[in-house]
């Protein structure tokens, strides 16, 4: 408002009494209409107008960041997540990143440039060793994760038995040992099966599986790979991309028969059980059209049965009885699909899973209806 009541020449003037007393019939009038709009709204059965509130702010979902690692293995032990890790931030390199249930800790490995990425994950007594996942060699930490040294993971003369405590694996002259103190490979002397895909310990019996012609063979070993028992399990006419041997929580071995699904990755046919000397079969999809799981890792479940990663579903619980249930996912991204598991570990009664995009990690404790995201270190 402007006029000779206000700024002139750059200064404020009182206003003069003439002025206020041409205005003072202003509050009268202001008065009035205020009670003639209250005594219509109270004649109208409508109360006075509410003051207006701000909206509350919406609910914010919890924010999944986009990957910041590419994550290659976890396990879990004592309570502890371990997640092997690699990015790349001007020079490519790998870390290993353990959650003790508070925080994270991370220590940088050194990988030969040769070295495209490293490999499985293992936790063997007081060795934490990262195989090579190009070249024979391995990476091997005796302080929990807080140091590792290299190790050429040449292979040394075959053994007639897998030591104690240590853990059979696949490599080069087949089924064999890593041993994390000397950095050598053993094979052992007396091998199960030519071509051998999977093995797995359960308990005090070995057991290993191949595919000779069209029968799927498992030969298992109670005296730790000196002699083995071979039994045909069945005999198929389709391919299988996969053949994975489970251990159970309950002493029983299972194994996963596979096919290729039309888009070229492996399906779940069949699901086959041993309590003994026998193999029942306690699932059957080979003639299921759209349901037929699709499957990468499996893990087993103290309830029984096992825990299939399910690319389809996002993990499909299978149980001795053939009844199977899916767990709820976490959403991904905005705009992206729910966090699929893809690598599943059991580590007491938690499994810890790797993501599809290779880039989250999921938790999930037994008797849970849901998969959790455990957040990774910026």
């Amino acid at each position: 408002m402007t006029g000779r009541d206000l700024l002139e020449s750059g200064s404020a003037r009182s206003p003069s009494r003439v002025a206020l007393r041409r205005r003072a019939w202003i509050l009268p009038v202001v008065v009035l209409v205020a009670l003639a709009v209250g005594l219509a709204a109270r004649s109208a059965g409508r109360p006075a107008a509410a003051p207006v509130r701000a909206p509350a702010a919406p609910f914010q979902a919890p924010v999944v960041r986009p990957p910041s690692y590419y994550l290659y293995d976890t396990a879990v032990a004592g309570g502890r997540v371990y997640a092997l890790a690699g990015f790349c931030v001007g020079q490519c390199g790998y870390r290993l990143l353990i959650w003790d249930g508070t925080g994270w800790s991370s220590t940088r490995m050194t990988v030969p440039i040769s070295s495209v990425s490293p490999g499985r994950l293992l936790l063997t007594g007081k060795y934490l060793t990262v195989l090579d996942g190009t070249r024979p060699g391995a990476y091997v930490s005796r302080d929990g994760g807080r140091s590792f040294g290299f190790t050429s993971g040449r292979t040394g003369s075959p053994v007639a038995a897998v030591p104690g405590g240590l853990v059979a694996d696949l490599g080069g002259g087949g089924v064999g040992v890593f041993d994390p103190a000397t950095g050598v490979r053993h094979p052992l002397r007396t091998q199960p099966l030519p071509d051998v895909r999977s093995v797995a310990t359960v308990g005090r019996t070995l057991y290993a599986v191949a595919r000779q012609g069209p029968g799927l063979v498992v030969a298992a070993s109670t005296d730790a790979g000196r002699s083995w028992r071979r039994t045909t399990v069945v005999r198929v006419p389709y391919r299988t991309p996969e053949l994975a041997l489970v251990p159970g929580a309950d002493g029983s071995a299972y194994l996963v028969v596979t096919r290729t699904l039309p888009a070229g990755e492996p399906g779940v046919v069949q699901v086959w059980r041993n309590a003994g000397r026998s193999w029942t079969r306690l699932v059957d999809y080979s003639k299921a059209i759209n349901s037929t799981p699709k499957f990468t890792t499996a893990v087993g479940d103290p309830g029984g049965g096992i825990l299939l990663c399910d690319g389809s579903a996002g993990g499909q619980l299978v149980y001795d009885t053939g009844r199977s249930v899916n767990f709820q996912l976490p959403a991904g991204a905005a705009g992206d699909p729910p966090l699929v598991p893809a690598v599943l570990r059991r580590g007491g009664d938690t499994v810890a899973a790797i993501t599809a995009d290779g880039g989250h990690l999921l938790l999930r404790h037994d008797h849970d209806a849901a998969w959790t995201l455990l957040q990774l270190p910026a």
